[in-house]
């Protein structure tokens, strides 16, 4: 009944996380929602996880997801004209800044900086 995009990511770090898309029925209309199923638990830098958060603006996440997983935040002004390729890029510089906060401790929001249009 769901409509999903099911794969793997790969950073350039090499470690693998197994993501989903769902597409609402409104879609495009409607944002998708974006998980990391796998590993469904991230890890943060110093102790405690990603999964506790649940909305935070600071690493760029939306309310947990299916079994607790980690939701992360696409964009604030989705509209019809956007695609589901974006949202995949965006997972995949999500993915990068995650690793970087794994190595440095700050922040993903540090390492993603908005378009000008979305400032």
């Amino acid at each position: 009944g769901e409509t999903y995009i099911a794969g793997r990511a790969r950073t350039t770090g090499g470690r693998k996380y197994d993501v989903r898309l769902y597409l609402p029925p409104d879609y495009p209309h409607e944002s998708p929602s974006l998980y990391i199923v796998r590993p469904r638990v991230l890890r943060m830098y110093g102790g405690g996880t990603i999964n506790s958060l649940g909305a935070s603006g600071a690493f760029h996440t939306l309310p947990n997801g299916p079994d607790g997983c980690v939701t992360v935040c696409h964009t604030a002004n989705w509209d019809a004209s956007m695609t589901w390729v974006k949202v995949l890029h965006k997972l995949s510089l999500w993915l990068e800044a995650y690793e970087l906060h794994l190595k440095t401790g700050n922040e993903i929001a540090s390492y993603l900086v908005p378009p000008v249009g979305e400032r």
